[in-house]
């Protein structure tokens, strides 16, 4: 009479990420025996393994789709030999999941006006640049709360947005009211029960335009890192144009704005050219916003262009509402397009 002979099934422990893969492994002893081995994770069925009947050893890719923390594993195997037994192993704890990596990207704006709208923005998404094969390229993560913090301090300003099905997350923070020149702006993911905290942050150039009119210069003339003169008696001297010479009697003041701040591709128009377009008085803002034209045209008493670009100059001291008291500085960085 043949008696059944008994099998032992053990399962080993694992650890992994959140929505990484898992490698579930259980071994069957003896090895030889003929049959199929089922995983359970927390009682659940997740699905038969690959079985080799010959080292005993089964195998199955589990994609974690529980949060942080420890969960029962389970291996059943079913002998398909009619001479040994069905085993199975439960390990308490056996699977342990840990937060996936994220990283947040700032994409938002960096030259903000203030007294304007600012828009925050940022895309999350797994692993990226902590991915470990080291291509960047994690899938987005939609539907958690990005926190965006402008400035620093009692003055900074905040705005929450949740990402959406791409990982991106924007909010507006409206009206910008910033200390000018160079700041900073953040991006936080705070951690929660499935993926790593995160964060990004940018440098960003805060300027002001003038309450009314605007400063112009030269598209050619207006390159980030030019010094630059916005406001002179010489300006059509000082300033190269794409169109051609400016006629003489232009400053490099524009009083008749499209919009007021003006907007890239707008136009405007000033009358006479000279010390009648009212300049201010000054002070100048430390940090302000220009406009560049590609040309310059005079007719009659109306002197008119384009707004190509806006930049924003790092303002020199010396101004004055003369055209005999230049405006100067440098262009440190471009506002639109």
């Amino acid at each position: 009479m043949n008696v059944r002979q008994h099998t032992t099934t053990t399962v080993d422990p694992v650890t992994q990420h959140y929505h990484d893969v898992a490698i579930l492994r259980a071994t069957v002893t003896p090895a030889g025996v003929d049959g199929s081995v089922e995983f359970f994770v927390n009682g659940a069925s997740v699905g038969l393994g690959s079985y080799n009947s010959v080292t005993g050893v089964a195998t199955f890719a589990y994609v974690v789709q529980l949060a942080t923390g420890s969960y029962n594993l389970r291996a059943e195997f079913t002998s398909a030999e009619i001479l040994y037994l069905d085993s199975a192993h439960t390990l308490v704890n056996g699977l342990t999941v840990t937060h996936e990596e994220s990283t947040t990207t700032y994409t938002g704006q960096t030259v903000i006006a203030n007294g304007g709208s600012a828009t925050m923005s940022a895309f999350l998404q797994e692993d990226g640049a902590n991915d470990d094969d080291g291509d960047g390229g994690g899938p987005p993560i939609a539907g958690r709360t990005i926190h965006f913090t402008l400035g620093t301090g009692v003055t900074a300003q905040t705005c929450d947005a949740v990402t959406n099905l791409f990982g991106i997350a924007s909010c507006v923070i409206s009206p910008v009211a910033q200390p000018l020149g160079p700041g900073i702006v953040t991006a936080e993911f705070a951690q929660d029960a499935y993926y790593q905290a995160s964060s990004d942050s940018a440098a960003t150039i805060l300027f002001a335009f003038l309450d009314s009119g605007s400063f112009a210069l030269g598209d050619l003339s207006a390159a980030e890192g030019s010094s630059v003169a916005f406001w002179s008696s010489e300006w059509s001297g000082a300033n190269a144009l794409t169109g051609g010479v400016a006629p003489t009697s232009f400053k490099g003041f524009v009083n008749g704005l499209a919009t007021n701040p003006p907007a890239c591709g707008g136009v405007w128009t000033t009358q006479n050219g000279g010390n009648s377009t009212d300049p201010p008085d000054g002070p100048l803002p430390a940090y302000m916003g220009v406009v560049v034209t590609t040309s310059v045209t005079k007719a009659g008493p109306i002197t008119s262009g384009n707004v190509a670009r806006i930049v924003v100059v790092q303002t020199a001291a010396g101004y004055g509402p003369s055209p005999g008291h230049p405006g100067t500085g440098t262009v440190i960085a471009t506002y639109c397009p």
